[in-house]
């Protein structure tokens, strides 16, 4: 079975670090066991690094992202994307997604569900994500 290629928003880190039992812990779980291949760009990156840092997660959940983000593709030469215009920093995911040829972005933010699809690939929440993927909810 081939494994979904999938950029996750980084919205999903910081749900996952407060709710052990969340959708978006879950996927977390997904990419730690190879179930699906995350796709990540160095601005992604920077943004999870930055967010690590504010949040100041316990060295467990810290090790549990670094052996996740080890295990990423990183995509280099990142076209630049303009469709989201009220949130510009968001474009990042959707140019990440483009050029690594997605064919998941998930993400609890409101500019890129709205989208719903950036050429084909689709825009979900982790919980319908998980819904799609026919995986337990609870």
């Amino acid at each position: 079975m081939q494994r979904h290629k999938v950029v996750l928003d980084t919205n999903l880190f910081i749900a996952a670090f407060f709710n052990k039992k969340s959708f978006s812990y879950k996927i977390l779980d997904m990419a730690k066991r190879n179930e699906i291949s995350l796709i990540v760009s160095d601005e992604i990156l920077k943004e999870i690094n930055h967010i690590l840092r504010n949040i100041k997660p316990n060295s467990s959940f810290k090790n549990k992202i670094n052996l996740i983000l080890k295990k990423a593709k990183l995509i280099k030469n990142i076209p630049k994307v303009k469709e989201i215009k009220k949130d510009s920093s968001d474009n990042k995911f959707l140019a990440t997604a483009f050029a690594g040829k997605a064919d998941f972005i998930i993400s609890n933010d409101k500019h890129l569900l709205s989208l719903k699809k950036f050429y084909k690939i689709e825009i979900l929440t982790p919980k319908n994500f998980l819904k799609k993927n026919k995986r337990k909810l609870i």
